[in-house]
């Protein structure tokens, strides 16, 4: 009997430590995402993700394919695009820097390594290198189109599974509507190729957009921080 209560309380105990990580975990992640940097980043880069490739769309339907659209057009939507990722990495460590202030973590190491446990140790690389995997095979091929829906289904999967092995609500829906967006685009971009453009629109540019302006609106997690 002395055994199955000390069993027992062992039990009690790893669940406490476990239900302490993640809370622990989901604080962190919930200061990151409500930085006002944060916020900004998903609302300018979800502008820049919406408007370019509509813009892309609209000049390929002008000129009839890519070579033929003015070289200070392309640089301009390269200068567009280069400008918004750049602005975004910026942004997301500024924000990392200015939620760590309220957490005692002393490195981005140690900070996922409270992330992955050692149950999750392989999967969140190996999903990733299967992204990069099926990315390059599809630039090498030559067919651009399906990149997009290569990106939606596995960022996506990966953004909803953090969310969820952390308890982060807000993550999970967004990353569950990036794959899930995904997967529906596939059809239509079988058949038409150029709707990759269209959809880049619609799942990154206004999924983006629209969660930014969740986090902005959304002050009830801003006052449980």
């Amino acid at each position: 009997m002395d055994n199955e209560n000390l069993d027992l309380c062992g039990l009690l105990e790893d669940v406490r430590r476990i239900k302490d990580s993640i809370k622990q975990n989901a604080y962190l992640f919930r200061q990151v995402l409500y930085t006002p940097a944060s916020k900004l980043v998903f609302l300018i880069a979800g502008a820049v993700a919406a408007i370019v490739p509509l813009l892309y769309a609209s000049y390929l339907k002008q000129y009839g394919h890519y070579a033929a659209i003015p070289e200070n057009v392309r640089l301009w939507l390269i200068l567009i695009i280069s400008g918004g990722i750049v602005f975004s990495a910026l942004g997301k460590l500024s924000a990392y820097h200015s939620a760590r202030r309220h957490v005692s973590q002393p490195s981005v190491l140690k900070t996922l390594a409270r992330l992955v446990s050692r149950q999750a140790l392989w999967l969140y690389p190996g999903m990733f290198f299967t992204i990069l995997f099926f990315v390059f095979l599809f630039l090498v091929q030559g067919n651009y189109h399906f990149i997009l829906p290569t990106l939606a289904i596995g960022v996506g999967i990966l953004l909803s599974t953090v969310g969820s092995f952390i308890s982060l609500h807000d993550l999970f829906f967004f990353g569950s509507y990036s794959w899930i967006m995904g997967v529906v685009s596939v059809p239509f971009i079988i058949q038409n190729p150029r709707a990759s453009l269209l959809w880049t629109s619609v799942i990154f540019g206004l999924g983006m957009f629209v969660f930014g302006v969740y986090l902005l609106i959304n002050y009830r997690s801003d006052k449980e921080l």
